[in-house]
């Protein structure tokens, strides 16, 4: 006998919209600290359609170093494009996707300099 009711395993499988660009910013995490495990970022990551194509957003503050990787734009792009499919059951090509980076340097000194004032600070 056929079910006709949708369990909630089945009917929540894509999960929210925020839910499935966060996870496209875990994965993106994922490979940044792959790359170079000292790497310091924050990512934001939104999606929406453009010309009937998907368009992926990314943007926040990400490593200097990383941001100067030659590959790093298409280590990206790669990611999501299987992540769609898988979770979409669908077959695009990477031309079917549409890709939009907005990534800002973040220099080591900020971070290092804000944790040193906040040591000093807990310190008195």
């Amino acid at each position: 006998m056929l079910e006709k009711i949708s369990h909630s395993f089945e009917a929540g499988r894509r999960g929210k919209p925020d839910e499935f660009d966060s996870g496209l910013a875990n994965l993106t995490a994922a490979h940044l600290l792959e790359l170079n495990k000292d790497a310091r970022f924050d990512l934001r990551v939104t999606g929406t359609f453009r010309d009937s194509k998907p368009l992926v957003r990314f943007s926040g503050e990400v490593s200097d170093f990383l941001l100067q990787t030659s590959h790093i734009y298409g280590d990206i792009s790669k990611i999501v494009l299987e992540r769609y499919n898988l979770v979409h059951r669908t077959e695009l090509k990477p031309e079917d996707l549409l890709f939009d980076f907005n990534f800002k340097q973040n220099q080591r000194i900020g971070y290092y300099t804000l944790f040193v004032f906040s040591n000093i600070w807990s310190i008195l």
